[in-house]
């Protein structure tokens, strides 16, 4: 993300939060937090199933890979 949106984001917010504390007063500055974070549990929630669903693809692929298997003369004879 471009440095400039980073910056113009936290202006935003920042312009936000103290108009809040200005005209909201006590119930604003717990409520933002609140808001904030609330989101969290269901992000990280999501990403761990996909990282687990992920996982378990991989598993898959490992186990689907054929073995190395070493044949001796006799069996050179057998497929031939």
């Amino acid at each position: 993300m471009p440095i400039v949106l980073v910056i113009v984001a936290l202006v935003v917010v920042a312009l936000a939060v103290g108009a809040g504390i200005v005209f909201g007063g006590l119930p604003v500055l717990i409520v933002i937090p609140v808001l904030l974070l609330l989101p969290g549990p269901f992000v990280t929630a999501g990403f761990l199933k996909r990282q687990m669903q992920q996982r378990k693809i991989a598993e898959f692929r490992r186990q689907a890979q054929t073995r190395n298997v070493h044949f001796d003369a006799r069996d050179d004879q057998t497929l031939a």
